[in-house]
């Protein structure tokens, strides 16, 4: 009774998503996407970060929030292409020839073979071309560094001793058994007591190597990019001894290099959109809060102090302003 209640539960909020015709309105190139219908994300069952970032449960839908014309590059979300909210002629004098791929895309590819922070870099600079404010060019930089992360978590889900070891450590539990609990602070929890374990040397060889990996993947899922670093330096002390988490390793240390690329493109924006004193003061303090968490991930502990302090000092906002207290806390 208990997996089937599981089941239906799954069934009942698993993304669904649909596959729809496009037209790019910049050069009329016709292409198949994936629309998201409905995600989990939006319950939070994969876990909400401390940064607002909102993990599906097994799937990345932010990989398809954003479409790409696979001609000209023009990228965007759904009203981005719609005939009735763009203005063709504007597009066809600003974007043509502008726009440049953080990585190469191959001409006519497919959606799922671009990456979806690559998409959402694109679609930042098309906001930026079309002048777009600051905050909502920072937002489509945060979103790609978001869509970094998530898909960066490699799992070694064909490995049987890594899915063992994952679900020993209680990085595998089910929403039903989580309950309200927020799934991104009990992996937090559970890599430290992890940790724990290794520093009593209770793992050696092959299972202490799958349980660095795991600890590299869970924290760089989590967007504690510090620690996943540290790990991966663990685990690449063993680098040429298995070569699915040797793979698996490099996957994970490109996908930090790309989140911090958009994070500080992102910081830049939001420091341009604290310059304007007609700033909301709500906003005003999100911004500062963000910056904090970016320096914070980064390693940058002075800065995400100075950030995080703003923020209490000026938010109206006492659930910010809390959480802005509990991410100073953490830093040494």
């Amino acid at each position: 009774m208990r997996t089937l209640l599981v089941l239906l539960c799954l069934a009942a909020a698993a993304d669904e998503t649909k596959k729809v015709e496009v037209v790019c309105p910049v050069d009329g190139t016709r292409f198949s996407a994936l629309e998201v219908v409905r995600t989990d994300a939006s319950l939070g069952w994969g876990g909400v970060y401390s940064d607002y970032c909102s993990h599906a449960f097994c799937t990345l839908p932010m990989e398809h929030y954003i479409w790409t014309c696979p001609t000209c590059w023009y990228s965007g979300g759904t009203s981005r292409f719609d005939p009735k909210k763009v203005s063709p002629d504007e597009l066809k004098k600003k974007i043509p020839g502008a726009l440049k791929p953080a990585l190469a895309i191959a001409s006519g590819a497919k959606q799922e073979s671009i990456p979806g922070w690559v998409k959402y870099d694109l679609a930042a600079q098309v906001e930026a071309l079309l002048g777009s404010p600051p905050l909502e060019i920072a937002k489509r930089h945060r979103n790609a560094a978001w869509a970094a992360r998530q898909a960066g978590a490699v799992r070694l889900d064909d490995y049987d001793d890594w899915v063992e070891a994952s679900k020993s450590a209680g990085l595998e539990k089910s929403t039903i058994e989580l309950g309200k609990k927020n799934r991104s602070e009990e992996d937090l929890a559970a890599c430290r007591r992890l940790e724990k374990e290794i520093a009593a040397g209770k793992h050696t060889g092959t299972a202490l190597l799958l349980r660095r990996y795991l600890l590299a993947m869970t924290y760089r899922r989590r967007g504690e990019n510090v620690d996943a670093l540290r790990w991966l330096d663990e685990v690449d002390k063993s680098k040429g001894e298995n070569s699915v988490v040797d793979d698996a390793a490099k996957k994970v240390r490109a996908s930090i290099e790309a989140e911090r690329g958009q994070f500080k493109k992102a910081a830049e924006l939001y420091e341009k959109a604290l310059a304007d004193a007609a700033l909301d003061p709500a906003q005003r303090a999100q911004c500062q809060f963000i910056l904090g968490e970016i320096a914070r991930r980064n390693g940058e502990n002075k800065a995400a102090g100075e950030w995080y302090a703003k923020t209490i000092a000026t938010t109206p906002d006492s659930e910010l302003k809390r959480r802005a207290e509990a991410q100073k806390a953490l830093l040494k």
